[in-house]
C-alpha cells in the first residue's frame, strides 16, 4: 500500500496580458484547504515574451503563501520577442493546516512584457502513518519470504 492519498485537483487558465510593470502582478492565482499531513504537487504552465530583444526580459514566477517549496519559489525568464514555454512541477511540503495560495505571477524589466496561456494545477496527498512489524519489514526487503521467522 502507498502512504499516499489523491485528494483532489483544480485548474485555472486565463488568457494573453501584456505589462510594463517591473513590479509582479498576479496571473493565475488557485487556493486550495489543507490539512497539516498534506503534501500539494504543483504543476504550473505559462508562456512570456518580450517586446524589445536589447537586453530587456519578462520574468514570471510561481510562488504563493503558506507553502514550503522544495527549492525554493521558482522564477523564469525571456528576452526574446517570441513566446517561450515553460512548465514544470513543484513541491510543497509545508505543514500548514488551513488554506495555501499558489500563484504565477509576471513582470517586465522594461517596455513591454506578455504573458499567456498560463495554468496551475495543485494535487493533494495526505500522507498516511504506517505501522510495520517486523516480519512485515522482512517481507518487504526480502518477499520471496525464504527466511525462518520465529518469535514476535
Amino acid at each position: 500500500e502507498i502512504p499516499l492519498r489523491l485528494v483532489g485537483s483544480e485548474m485555472c487558465i486565463r488568457d494573453r496580458s501584456s505589462t510594463t510593470s517591473t513590479s509582479f502582478q498576479n496571473k493565475v492565482t488557485l487556493s486550495i484547504n489543507t490539512a497539516s499531513n498534506s503534501r500539494v504537487l504543483v504543476a504550473y504552465s505559462f508562456e512570456i515574451k518580450h517586446s524589445n530583444t536589447n537586453n530587456h526580459s519578462c520574468r514570471a514566477q510561481v510562488n504563493g503563501s503558506n507553502v514550503s517549496f522544495v527549492g525554493g519559489s521558482l522564477e523564469e525568464s525571456e528576452n526574446g520577442n517570441s513566446f517561450q514555454r515553460f512548465t514544470g512541477t513543484i513541491l510543497d511540503i509545508s505543514s500548514h493546516t488551513g488554506t495555501r495560495t499558489y500563484r504565477i505571477q509576471w513582470r517586465t524589466s522594461n517596455n513591454t512584457g506578455q504573458i499567456k496561456n498560463a495554468s496551475l494545477t495543485a494535487i493533494e496527498m495526505r500522507l498516511k502513518t504506517m505501522k510495520y512489524t517486523i516480519s512485515d519489514a522482512i517481507t518487504i526487503l526480502r518477499p520471496d519470504s525464504s527466511w525462518n521467522l520465529t518469535g514476535s
